[in-house]
């Protein structure tokens, strides 16, 4: 998904569906995630980190597919069904879609609020008047409205509460990069690999993904543990390993997918996750 600059002379005549268009997320394997989700998404998502190979960096993500790199490009199947059956909790940064904060070109050193203008949720205010949709999960909001002088171009109560919530977004996104850098620096993170038997005899690998390191953060001196608990990070870091439990209900996901709907999914006989050393 691309995003662009809000501007109020570019985008003034847009509205935005507030409403969730889950078909949407089908298109995507995986979504960023922040520290503070991992007790409430562990329910739903297996969670690892994620490196940036040119950077070093890590990220933190929710797995929506076991297919990931597959060059057939499948849907995931938590979302290609339409709705959110199939999750208790959506990560942050797929509820704030189509919106996502971005550098201004404007200042080099400061984000703004970018916008995927292709979304489906996104169109022409004019064109909500004369489309005659009744539909109820679309709630338009106009992105911008009239002064008391009656120029249009004021962002509108709704643009403000994007606002609020991407400011919101963007604390949570430090706070997770300094616990990531707290992880890295007890050595903390273990990559995975995850082994992938089909039932038609092929296998495949997914590499990349990284987890807690169960036995170094059990040989941990007391100190560090109870500064890691003080921090609120081993709640957390326990719930990211308990999210491991969710590739076993990505299969079972990936199965009905199969079964139910028009797409060539293989289907998994079983997993093995080997960290490595």
């Amino acid at each position: 998904m691309q995003f662009e600059p809000l501007s109020s002379e570019r985008h003034q005549q847009l509205s935005v569906n507030s409403g969730f268009d889950f078909m949407q997320y089908a298109t995507l394997s995986r979504a960023t995630v922040c520290v503070d989700e991992f007790a409430s998404l562990s329910c739903s998502f297996p969670l690892f980190f994620i490196k940036d190979t040119q950077t070093n960096n890590f990220q933190s993500i929710a797995l929506m597919s076991l297919f990931a790199n597959n060059e057939k490009a499948l849907p995931n199947p938590i979302f290609s069904c339409g709705d959110s059956r199939f999750v208790a909790s959506l990560p942050n940064s797929l509820r704030q879609l189509p919106f996502a904060l971005v550098n201004d070109p404007e200042n080099a050193n400061k984000l703004t609020i970018g916008i995927a203008t292709e979304s489906l949720q996104v169109t022409d205010t004019a064109d909500i008047a004369n489309s005659g949709n009744t539909d109820p999960q679309e709630r338009w909001e106009a992105l911008f409205v009239a002064d008391s002088a009656g120029n249009l171009g004021q962002p509108s109560p709704y643009l403000n509460s994007v606002e609020r919530e991407l400011q919101q977004q963007f604390q949570a996104e430090q706070t997770t990069q300094q616990v990531i850098n707290e992880l890295v620096r007890h050595a903390l993170l273990q990559e995975l690999e995850i082994h992938l038997h089909l039932q038609n005899g092929d296998s495949s690998q997914i590499r990349g993904l990284y987890s807690i390191n169960e036995q170094a953060l059990n040989q941990l001196p007391n100190n560090d543990k109870l500064s890691l608990m003080n921090n609120g990070m081993l709640p957390a870091m326990y719930a990211m390993l308990a999210s491991l439990s969710q590739l076993n209900r990505l299969i079972q996901l990936h199965s009905l997918q199969a079964e139910q709907q028009d797409v060539n999914t293989p289907k998994i006989a079983n997993i093995n996750v080997k960290r490595r050393s």
